[in-house]
């Protein structure tokens, strides 16, 4: 009960502030207090999350820690065990120091239309607050939570490995050299190759002119070399099925 009444005193002072000209003593002394590492004067909407904020806190902190058997519980008194290490001031300027990435988060997912897909649907005060701060905050040091850093960009992924199978060509571009005698693309000819000194290994100089069909064993110079957009259906089938094999 005393949590809720402090919260509910925090939140009326702030209220109250808002209601004064901006010059009046009590709203200047309020951001002092609130904003003084922050620089400026915050308006009625920063106020307003700055209240959730440390509503949202004492409320996920007065939860019966017990026997610290689930996360509500050991989150709990971590709260509770960084309020005795720091004081309650401490701690409440460090809550209301997390106002801008709250409104950020918000900004990101609101929509005063409510028309949007995915639109979250919940209120801000009791749902998405508490949820923030559930999701973002720290509490494992006592002497000051922290917000959780933004988690790392996915990892390009990997090169294609030697031996695995090439992406599949456009239909659109290239050719293929298929066997006149029996029209398999699985089709090879001899080489010549040369020592690289910088990359340390064997480069295509040259390919000759002979050439042999894998499948059925004739050798000719005189292959077939086909665009892949002439192909018809049939060929088409048959040349990506070998390739992908």
């Amino acid at each position: 009960m005393a949590y809720q009444n402090e919260a509910a005193a925090a939140y009326d002072g702030m209220i109250a502030a808002l209601a004064q000209p901006l010059t009046h003593p009590a709203h200047l002394a309020l951001d002092r207090a609130c904003m003084a590492k922050r620089g400026g004067i915050y308006g009625g909407v920063h106020l307003e999350t700055a209240a959730c904020l440390w509503e949202a806190v004492l409320d996920l902190e007065q939860i019966d820690a017990g026997d610290l058997s689930t996360p509500e519980q050991i989150r709990a008194q971590a709260i509770h065990d960084c309020r005795a290490a720091i004081g309650s001031s401490h701690l409440r300027l460090t809550v209301v120091g997390w106002t801008d990435a709250v409104d950020a988060a918000w900004k990101a997912v609101d929509d005063p239309t409510g028309n949007a897909p995915g639109q979250y649907t919940e209120s801000f005060d009791w749902d998405f607050v508490p949820g923030w701060i559930i999701a973002n905050v720290d509490w494992r040091n006592p002497h000051g939570p922290t917000i959780n850093p933004p988690a790392p960009p996915a990892p390009p992924p990997p090169a294609a490995e030697a031996g695995a199978p090439a992406p599949r060509i456009s239909s659109a571009h290239g050719i293929v050299v298929t066997c006149p005698k029996c029209g398999s693309p699985n089709v090879c000819c001899d080489a010549a190759a040369r020592w690289d000194i910088e990359a340390q290994d064997w480069v295509l100089a040259g390919a000759h002119d002979a050439k042999t069909c894998e499948d059925c064993g004739h050798d000719s110079d005189a292959f077939i070399e086909t665009a892949l957009d002439a192909l018809t259906p049939a060929q088409n089938a048959v040349v990506f099925n070998e390739a992908e094999r």
